[in-house]
Parts: C-alpha cells; structure tokens; sequence
C-alpha cells in the first residue's frame, strides 16, 4: 500500500498497486467467510459496475473536454517540463485522475473476491477435478471483451464510444 500511495503521483497516475492495497483489505474478512456471501457480494458489486454510468456519480468524472485540456496540458509539461515542475503536475492530477479509480474500484473488488472463490474453491490445488477446463477460462475473457469490444461502437450497449 505504501508502495502504491508513493508510485501513484510520483511515478504513474494509472498506478493500480494503491488500489489493489485498499481491495485486498476490503477482501480479507470475506476469505474465511462463507462461500454464498462471497459470490452475493461479487454479484451486487459487478451490477454496482456495470450500472454505473446509468447511476448517480459517486465522485465527478472529468469531462470529455476536460480530459483533452488535461492530455495537452500533461503533453507540454511531460515533455518541456523539468524534474519539479514535473513532480508537480504529476501530484496536481491526481485529483482529476482519481474519479477514475474510484468508478472502477466495485469491479477490482469484484474480481479479487471471484480470485478469492476459485482459490477456496481449490480449482489450483494439484489434483483438483477442474483444472483440465483452467485454460478454458482466459478464452471465454477473451471472447467475451472481444464481444464488447465490437459492441461497444454500436447502438446496441448504452456507453460512449
């Protein structure tokens, strides 16, 4: 945690590690817990995600025309800027990045507990009955986000392109 509260403004705004910290703290209690609470809290978390965009904001997303400003602002100083004034912008973004980490903190949740389920479920334990169908799961990942993915320009999913 302490890494990922330095590496966020100092090293990379899309730093994951701070995140993943609080996550796991948030997961914990569930890893000795029922199995049932697990996948209920995986659930409502996955739907909390998913209807985001239709729900009321839990903390202000930049706008489209504020991310651009940002970009060019983050382009000239990234690029012309020296050590400080580099440090510096990195730890003014912070905020403007940080609603981002917060829309996305319910799926993080979401798929720790689902990584906690398959490891109290023993799936990686030598001998388990399913680890023959293990490489099945990244080809449905995979052929499920490329689903969305070619949705997603479409009419047919109700997010921004």
């Amino acid at each position: 945690m302490m890494v990922g509260g330095a590496h966020l403004p100092l090293i990379w705004n899309g730093d994951i590690l701070l995140e993943h910290a609080i996550a796991g703290f948030i997961v914990l209690p569930f890893l000795c817990g029922s199995m049932w609470l697990m996948a209920i809290m995986r659930l409502a978390l996955l739907v909390v995600f998913i209807a985001a965009p239709c729900l009321p904001p839990i903390a202000a997303l930049p706008t489209r025309s504020g991310m651009t400003q940002h970009v060019a602002e983050a382009a000239h100083m990234y690029g012309s800027g020296g050590f400080a004034e580099v440090l510096a912008f990195r730890v003014q973004e912070v905020p403007v990045i940080l609603p981002l980490h917060i829309f996305i903190f319910p799926r993080t949740v979401a798929l720790m507990l689902f990584g906690a389920s398959i490891w109290r479920g023993g799936l990686f334990r030598a001998g388990s009955g399913m680890s023959p169908y293990l490489p099945l799961a990244p080809g449905a990942r995979i052929f499920t986000g490329g689903g969305l993915s070619v949705l997603l320009p479409t009419e047919w999913l109700p997010f921004d392109a």
